[in-house]
């Protein structure tokens, strides 16, 4: 169980996230993105067809994986955090962009919920697992394990922590130098909901 943070440090964080994201221009973030999910997509067996698929994607920053896809069904992008410049990329009618937090967003039910790198930056992270997890027949997850917190990521987490969240669908991820990816060791799976 982790222990929920207070609002003012969650947007601290936020604050300190930001930065980062908006560090360069949008055109050139789509291009890094674009090669950074291609990875997320192959170790998580997603297609970029979702054949009608509804989807929940949950803080992606600036860009989505959802917009590197097509034949949505109804899906969501939640990213609480304000961005100038993205909003001409959110034109599909298939996906709205949700700007307030997972944790008060009320989720529809959809066929998936995607988080990639997202759990040491949010407030409630057991609130929102078990919302994704109510909410969806199946959570894809790829997620940063053992590093340390700091402003901008409050929580840290183990392989044990998402284990005790998802079974035993989690794999390891042992950073092997892919481009625009993880440095850091992680744990991914695909979780089915009973």
């Amino acid at each position: 169980m982790k222990q929920a943070i207070s609002l003012e440090r969650w947007e601290r964080a936020q604050i300190g996230e930001k930065k980062f994201h908006i560090a360069e221009p949008v055109d050139m973030s789509y291009d890094n993105y674009k090669l950074a999910y291609s990875y997320y997509f192959k170790y998580l067996e997603i297609e970029y067809d979702l054949k009608g698929k509804s989807v929940i994607e949950i803080g992606p920053g600036r860009i989505s994986s959802l917009l590197f896809c097509e034949n949505k069904g109804k899906s969501y992008v939640i990213e609480p955090t304000f961005y100038e410049g993205i909003d001409h990329l959110y034109q599909d009618p298939n996906l709205v962009l949700v700007r307030e937090r997972a944790e008060d967003f009320e989720f529809p039910q959809v066929d998936e919920v995607w988080i990639f790198n997202l759990l040491q930056h949010v407030q409630n992270p057991d609130l929102l697992i078990d919302k994704c997890k109510k909410n969806s027949k199946v959570v894809r997850f790829f997620e940063p394990v053992n590093l340390p917190t700091d402003n901008e990521h409050p929580f840290t987490f183990s392989r044990e922590d998402f284990v005790s969240y998802f079974g035993d669908c989690v794999k390891d991820y042992v950073s092997i130098g892919e481009p625009n990816f993880h440095g850091a060791n992680c744990v991914y799976g695909v979780y089915h909901s009973k």
